[in-house]
């Protein structure tokens, strides 16, 4: 939940999902899964490029990997500018 975006995520999930006046038993318990679920994706991320063979995979695929999302991102900001 440290990370910004996983943050901003969730919020924008709450804020929706979330009744305005929801008891607080609600708040914890969403806090509850949202920890957990973190922490089983960034723990078995981290478990997954721990191998050798792994971590070179991902360095290799690295730079097109980041230029097809950077394109993506940028595509969906033009998208929005033009919509608006």
């Amino acid at each position: 939940m440290t990370n910004p975006k996983s943050l901003a995520y969730y919020a924008s999930v709450f804020a929706v999902l979330v009744p305005a006046h929801a008891p607080i038993w609600v708040y914890a318990a969403a806090m509850g899964v949202t920890s957990l679920i973190s922490c089983v994706w960034y723990c078995g991320i981290a478990w997954l490029l721990s191998g050798e063979a792994a971590r070179r995979a991902f360095l290799k695929a690295r730079p097109a990997m980041e230029t097809v999302i950077g394109l993506f991102l940028v595509g969906i900001g033009i998208r929005m500018f033009v919509i608006r």
